[in-house]
């Protein structure tokens, strides 16, 4: 996971090749994780950029578009040389964490509410155009985008919420994958299904399997996807958004 929410509420997915190869780099600074919190600050303009891994003397970062999913591309950035002017109540003058030329404050000027019970919201990608929906179109988004979803990500999940109920929960055989060991059932997602990072965010959907290292997957195709499977607070947001919904 990126190293600081700072503020952003966007949210990228790491396709299972963009895992691997970060996972793979030589002189790893952290251990990669699939899903990445973009970490400049609030309502800032342009692309998102979320740390990835340090490589030795090399930050790798994900810069993507919330708008576009499949508009995304890992980069090697130089870091911001700005420092404080002001040393903190330790003697330290914070150093900024973020690429060079980045957009908005610097890391150490940005403020982030961290009380108890608070978090940064989730970034959902721009609704529809209303002018091109029916009155029935509109009710339901507004609903989805209420509970934090898009509508291609709540199919999804419709999806993998039938398939449970025709074939179980827990199973070795999935769509198009098998496993060594029975795991709740996976589902192979294009990682730019638009919403498919902030449902993992909001605990909705999850990634299987230790966090820290991706499923092995040799066909290219599911490589440049996402395996995630519904959660418990998944199944429960589906459970009270279908009665919601219009037909």
């Amino acid at each position: 996971m990126s190293r600081v929410r700072v503020g952003c509420g966007a949210t990228v997915l790491l396709t299972l090749r963009e895992w691997e190869r970060l996972a793979a780099l030589p002189e790893p600074g952290n251990e990669v994780e699939p899903l990445h919190w973009c970490e400049l600050e609030p309502r800032h303009g342009g692309l998102h950029f979320a740390f990835g891994q340090q490589s030795g003397e090399d930050a790798w970062w994900v810069v993507f578009d919330l708008g576009a999913p499949a508009r995304r591309e890992l980069q090697i950035l130089v870091g911001c040389s700005a420092a404080a002017e002001e040393a903190d109540e330790l003697g330290d003058r914070g150093v900024c964490t973020l690429a060079a030329d980045h957009a908005g404050g610097h890391s150490f000027e940005i403020a982030l509410d961290t009380g108890a019970g608070r978090s940064v919201p989730v970034l959902l990608p721009a609704l529809p155009d209303p002018a091109a929906l029916t009155a029935v179109q509109q009710h339901n988004h507004a609903v989805l985008a209420a509970a934090g979803l898009t509508a291609a990500t709540y199919l999804q999940m419709e999806s993998l919420q039938h398939q449970e109920s025709r074939f179980g929960v827990i199973s070795t055989r999935h769509l198009g994958l098998q496993t060594n060991v029975a795991v709740p059932r996976l589902a192979c997602l294009a990682a730019d299904t638009s919403g498919l990072a902030a449902a993992v965010a909001q605990g909705y959907l999850a990634v299987p399997g230790p966090r820290t290292r991706p499923p092995v997957v040799a066909d290219a195709q599911l490589a440049d996807s996402a395996v995630v499977h519904l959660t418990d607070t998944g199944r429960a947001l589906l459970a009270r958004l279908q009665p919601q919904l219009q037909d």
